[in-house]
């Protein structure tokens, strides 16, 4: 595509000039090379990445049932490079940090994966839950990770608080499975909220 462009200049006493240039996409692309966060996938039988705003897709046969990502450092300062920690049916953790080209295997849990959240002002943290009811945390951005938690029913989701990530509230099935820690799970307590077991998160995202 092609678009002409016309410049014209005056001066205080009446002088004009002007000039007529073409621009083209390719000579803006040329210009400046396009910059896209990574998006991610977990899509039960392989996980997905792309970094090109979803025009191409890089695949990885890993059973995937939870994602989440960062490009962000700690601060919330944005990278142009970062990770993924992908969910598994099998029990397992996976950290990716070439769009999904390669995967490491972190850690295993017990059950499948059913939410992993990395809070967005600080991508060296992270929390994951299990449909056995077991909550593991990382502060080394998903290289290590420790218990911090177990119950008797399946959990559906985790969220830490946007600045205190020792605040975690976690969201397990039935009625009144609620729970909140406010010192990385040293201490559970029930939240009052009802026959509730979804959370709704400032992002709008709900897991149910």
């Amino acid at each position: 595509n092609s678009q002409d462009v016309t410049l014209d200049v005056y001066d205080v006493v009446g002088n004009t000039a002007n000039i007529t240039l073409p621009i083209t996409t390719s000579g803006l692309t040329a210009l400046l090379s396009p910059k896209y966060r990574a998006l991610y996938g977990a899509l039960t039988t392989q996980a997905v990445g792309s970094t090109d705003g979803g025009l191409t897709w890089i695949t990885n046969a890993i059973p995937a049932t939870a994602v989440a990502a960062s490009n962000f450092a700690p601060g919330g300062v944005y990278v142009t490079s970062g990770h993924a920690l992908f969910g598994t049916s099998d029990s397992k953790i996976y950290k990716t940090i070439d769009t999904c080209v390669s995967m490491t295997d972190v850690h295993t849990m017990t059950g499948t994966i059913t939410d992993i959240h990395i809070p967005e002002l600080d991508s060296t943290k992270a929390a994951a839950v299990t449909s056995t009811g077991k909550v593991a945390y990382s502060d080394t951005a998903g290289d290590t990770w420790r218990e911090i938690g177990s119950f008797a029913f399946p959990l559906r989701e985790v969220k830490m608080n946007y600045t205190n990530f020792k605040e975690l509230t976690i969201v397990g099935s039935g009625n009144n499975n609620v729970l909140i820690t406010s010192d990385t799970g040293a201490n559970w307590g029930y939240l009052g909220v009802g026959a509730i077991d979804t959370l709704w998160a400032t992002d709008g995202a709900a897991t149910n």
